[in-house]
């Protein structure tokens, strides 16, 4: 046995036990996708699709982040910072979300839902608000983190990131906060969150809720769901060849039927 050959073996089984095959309709919107596809997002609550099966790369993605996620609450709270909605297990390491939150929206008499758990609540400068944990490449966050020197950070977030400033909107919003801490890692050098390097400072992004991304938000909801009603597959958001599609478990029915 060749043992990395095996490892991406193991790799595409888990991550097609994970995907699986969907089977039954919902109307439940997850938050990680709000700011992705809204064609992946129809295929999905459509139902009664097979996800492309395999895909080995994606299993240890979605791991590490997972993992990352346990490494900077553990690390935060060993640092002595306060922290809620969280159980962390002693013997597994694993951190378990306790806070669930719910959006419900009503769709032409028909109710959807966004559901979802928070990565936790912390108590930032004697306030408590939700606590949002993302983890991305070296690559990425270099961008992130030159757009906050150049203090024009959620600026480049609405561009680059909506997805972020979505589901930190949806968990306050739902729970009755107007602010979210965000918390960003580099999964290559393991910073945690950004460094203003002129005055050598540290510190997480306090996200203020955002009526006007709440809407678009809605909109959207609206769109997905009338194309469910109508059976019509809603516009491709990405090329064939980009990164989004390449992740994508639906991109082999999505482009060639």
């Amino acid at each position: 046995m060749e043992p990395i050959t095996r490892l991406y073996e193991w790799f595409g089984e888990q991550e097609s036990k994970r995907t699986g095959e969907i089977t039954q309709p919902s109307n439940r919107f997850r938050p990680s996708e709000m700011g992705g596809c809204s064609r992946a997002i129809f295929y999905r609550m459509r139902g009664g699709l097979v996800v492309e099966p395999g895909r080995p790369h994606m299993y240890p993605i979605s791991e590490d982040g997972d993992i990352g996620h346990d490494i900077v609450r553990w690390n935060l709270r060993k640092a002595g910072v306060e922290l809620d909605w969280l159980d962390f297990d002693e013997v597994t390491g694993k951190v378990v979300e306790t806070q669930a939150f719910k959006y419900p929206m009503d769709i032409d008499g028909k109710e959807y839902l966004i559901s979802g758990r928070c990565d936790g609540k912390i108590k930032v400068h004697g306030r408590w608000m939700p606590l949002e944990i993302k983890t991305l490449n070296g690559f990425g966050f270099k961008y992130i983190l030159k757009a906050y020197n150049e203090g024009r950070i959620l600026e480049y977030l609405e561009d680059k990131y909506t997805k972020y400033l979505i589901q930190t909107v949806l968990c306050a919003d739902s729970l009755g906060y107007d602010e979210t801490y965000l918390i960003i890692k580099d999964r290559s050098s393991c910073q945690v969150g950004m460094h203003d390097e002129a005055n050598d400072f540290r510190e997480g992004l306090i996200i203020k809720n955002d009526p006007a991304l709440l809407e678009r938000m809605k909109k959207k909801m609206r769109s997905i769901a009338k194309s469910l009603e109508t059976n019509t597959e809603p516009p491709r958001a990405y090329t064939e060849k980009s990164r989004e599609c390449g992740w994508c478990p639906y991109k082999e029915m999505c482009w060639k039927g």
